[in-house]
């Protein structure tokens, strides 16, 4: 197997796929995916040298976390206070979704501003029916939703495990054994 694709992406076993007999670069896949999906005519050699200006460009890893944006980094550590406030937050107001991402909706900004202050994310604005949107995805909706498990609810923890692929595990049957009631649907 040669060292690098023909555009300088390294060629390891995390970063390659084989199909009928042949070995392809992972990044290139998704980079010339992500053009077709937009239906640009832009093209893959200038795209590349786009993301790679902006440092966007990575080998891709093993599982669902992904990769994480440098711009959508936390800026400042939570404490125990900060956690607890944001878990609060969440268990009323937030949801885990197929996507690999948490996000948490509500009018006042100042509380999703302190989210991504927090925990990193980014923070969108709807105009239309005056709500914002706080969102984080692939490992950093992971790190937050353990990070603020202990705080949460039985129901809010069966379904934080159930969005960490963690379903029928020790800590998942012990909720159920725990909390029959609570977890019971309503009929």
């Amino acid at each position: 197997m040669k060292g690098h694709c023909k555009w300088g992406h390294p060629r390891t076993e995390k970063n390659v796929y084989r199909w009928r007999g042949s070995v392809y670069c992972k990044v290139c896949r998704r980079v010339r995916e992500k053009l077709r999906k937009r239906g640009t005519t832009e093209s893959f050699a200038d795209h590349l040298k786009m993301l790679t200006e902006r440092g966007t460009v990575f080998t891709p890893q093993r599982g669902p976390l992904g990769h994480v944006k440098r711009e959508l980094a936390a800026e400042q550590a939570p404490t125990v206070c900060d956690i607890a406030w944001a878990a609060g937050i969440y268990e009323g107001e937030g949801t885990c979704g197929d996507l690999h991402a948490v996000s948490v909706t509500q009018k006042d900004t100042w509380l999703l501003y302190r989210l991504k202050a927090r925990f990193g994310g980014k923070v969108t604005l709807n105009y239309s029916n005056g709500c914002s949107r706080w969102v984080a995805t692939g490992s950093r909706a992971r790190g937050f939703l353990m990070t603020i498990f202990s705080f949460l609810s039985p129901k809010r923890k069966l379904q934080v495990l159930s969005f960490l692929g963690q379903t029928r595990s020790a800590a998942w049957r012990s909720l159920r054994r725990n909390y029959p009631v609570e977890l019971s649907r309503p009929r």
